[in-house]
């Protein structure tokens, strides 16, 4: 794969010097908007759009079959797969010869066609065309600004020295994971922009760890609607979350009660998405496997569980 991440400029003996672009400059800045918990950003296939996708730490490149066939690409084979609903889905893969984010663009990329009709519907989205995530995270540094609603990518800089409070994160399946704890159990943490959610409490940790006790006397309501279908759950407050070493008291929580997909059959512990993410501003350094939490400022938000609009 190729990217157009470095700009140069050319200095001669008899030419004045000209300032190029600093590596502390932005590639890009890309505005978004917020909708139902859920990052959206403007894109560009293969020189047609803009496209309107989700911008998903927990996810990577995927567009609809309606882009698709409005593309024309040549479906390269067909499989299935399951995300946080219950049921599996069909897919297929494609190649594009090239994707634009604002000025940062990358070519030869695969990208999975799935039908996202049913959580469009569901969220009354005026447009879903797909998702984009770690492709995009593992080329470029990611600072996703809530104040200004922008997102900045920079050249990545292996070895970089950084301050500030820096969570270290793993890549498991290709999704942002950090240490912290729920309740005092020992967690291992998703960092899911494309959760709406506070804090989701996946099923086999709740189990193992006791947590499940805090969610028996609520009733199960639908929670949310995810590739696979509906994700039916309880909700519950748990007392203390600890993000690496950022305590966030009373966060209201999922804990989903599907019976397969990713909630159901995961050993992580939890995710963490929007619903809590936002009360900071983020950046995620895939090349030194770094998170940066920075609480905003004078922003104050209750935790609270947003019902799936009826």
């Amino acid at each position: 794969m190729k990217t157009a991440l470095v700009l140069t400029c050319l200095l001669t003996l008899t030419a004045p010097a000209f300032a190029g672009p600093k590596k502390s400059d932005p590639i890009a800045t890309v505005p978004f908007e917020l909708h139902d918990n859920r990052i959206f950003v403007s894109i560009t296939l293969e020189g047609q759009g803009p496209f309107t996708v989700i911008f998903d730490t927990g996810g990577s490149n995927v567009i609809t079959p309606e882009v698709r066939e409005l593309l024309g690409s040549k479906v390269l084979g067909t499989d299935n797969t399951t995300g946080a609903g219950e049921g599996s889905v069909e897919t297929s893969t494609v190649r594009l010869g090239s994707m634009a984010l604002g000025a940062f663009q990358m070519q030869d990329q695969e990208f999975l066609v799935v039908d996202l009709g049913a959580i469009r519907s569901a969220f009354r989205f005026e447009r879903l065309d797909g998702l984009i995530g770690y492709e995009v995270l593992q080329r470029a540094r990611a600072k996703i600004d809530f104040d200004r609603k922008v997102i900045e990518l920079f050249e990545p800089e292996p070895g970089r020295k950084r301050t500030g409070k820096l969570q270290p994160f793993q890549l498991v399946e290709q999704r942002p994971v950090i240490p912290g704890t729920i309740d005092g159990r020992s967690s291992k943490i998703l960092i899911d922009t494309g959760d709406r959610s506070n804090l989701t409490i996946f099923e086999r940790f709740a189990k193992s760890s006791g947590l499940d006790a805090a969610f028996r006397g609520s009733a199960a309501i639908l929670t949310g609607v995810g590739v696979g279908g509906p994700i039916p759950g309880k909700i519950a407050t748990i007392a203390r979350l600890k993000l690496g070493e950022i305590a966030i008291q009373n966060v209201v929580a999922r804990l989903p009660t599907t019976n397969s997909g990713l909630f159901a059959t995961s050993d992580l512990s939890a995710s963490v998405g929007i619903g809590l993410l936002q009360g900071f501003n983020l950046e995620f350094d895939y090349q030194n496997g770094l998170l940066s939490l920075e609480p905003r400022k004078g922003f104050k938000q209750e935790s609270v569980f947003v019902p799936v609009p009826k």
